[in-house]
């Protein structure tokens, strides 16, 4: 049987590799899963996610704002993070760094940057706030008193005791220049008390006992005034002088030997003051006088 051939005479059929097969552009975003951070370990979280393809490894690449600074405010995060094969997201941690400076809270932004590797989704930026733990601290300079606690000492052995004590952060040790003045001389009178004393760390105040040193010199009362120098480390406060007094216990002993001396050195009284018995005796003691010296 004969045929005639029609227009369509042929037909082709393409067999595709699974190898040029085009997937479609991954879609990136970004969000702040964990949007707050602080000083003490509260780290906070950015996780940037892909929908699409997840065959392959993706590269996403960012920047970095905010008026925290990267490695300086918090520990340093690179411009770019990898999502995993097989994986849809990837976190990025911000850990704050803690310091001593009162900054008030600080930010971390994040925000996409498109490449040709994927597509930017709605949320492209994100943002990450650090809290500054520091800001209830007591950053001005602390202020220091002295006072005499125990402001009488005597010879030979009972001292006495001013202490100086300092208000405002106990964190650091604190130097504290002193005078001692006032008419007892120190390092004679008492034993020396320092011109610089150090109020340790964690504690408000510093004991300066004064021992005294026991003479045989009748003197007067003497007085040592402890004074607060002024100096850059702190500020000085009301309290800024104390006295303390160191009674001679030698001046009192003299002082009644003398009186002894004196009453023995007192006039007797004349005869006619004496009793009737005290002017009897004396005739009679001066009558034996008279009888012994004639024989």
């Amino acid at each position: 049987m004969r045929y005639d051939v029609g227009a369509s005479s042929s037909a082709s059929v393409t067999i595709e590799s699974e190898d040029s097969v085009i997937a479609p552009t991954p879609v990136v975003s970004v969000t702040a899963a964990d949007a707050n951070a602080n000083e003490t370990g509260d780290r906070g979280l950015f996780t940037i996610s892909r929908a699409g393809d997840s065959d392959s490894d993706l590269e996403v690449q960012f920047a970095i704002a905010g008026s925290a600074n990267n490695g300086v405010d918090y520990q340093a995060v690179s411009l770019s993070a990898t999502i995993a094969a097989g994986e849809s997201s990837v976190d990025v941690a911000v850990n704050a760094i803690s310091d001593s400076l009162s900054e008030g809270s600080e930010t971390v932004v994040f925000t996409l940057v498109d490449t040709s590797l994927y597509d930017l989704g709605a949320e492209t930026s994100a943002t990450v706030t650090i809290a500054d733990t520091s800001q209830a601290a007591d950053t001005s300079e602390p202020v220091v008193s002295v006072e005499a606690v125990d402001a009488i000492a005597r010879e030979p052995n009972d001292d006495a005791l001013f202490v100086v004590s300092r208000t405002g952060s106990l964190d650091k040790s604190l130097r504290v220049r002193l005078s001692a003045t006032g008419d007892a001389l120190n390092g004679r009178d008492y034993d020396w008390v320092p011109k610089n004393v150090t109020i340790a760390a964690g504690e408000s105040r510093l004991e300066v006992p004064v021992r005294v040193r026991d003479d045989d010199e009748a003197e007067a009362d003497e007085t040592i005034v402890l004074s607060v120098v002024k100096n850059r480390r702190y500020e000085i406060g009301t309290s800024s002088s104390a006295t303390v007094t160191i009674e001679d216990s030698s001046s009192a002993s003299r002082s009644s030997a003398s009186l002894a001396v004196i009453s023995n050195m007192a006039p007797r009284a004349p005869l006619a003051a004496q009793s009737t018995a005290q002017v009897s005796d004396s005739v009679r003691q001066a009558g034996e006088f008279r009888r012994c010296a004639s024989q």
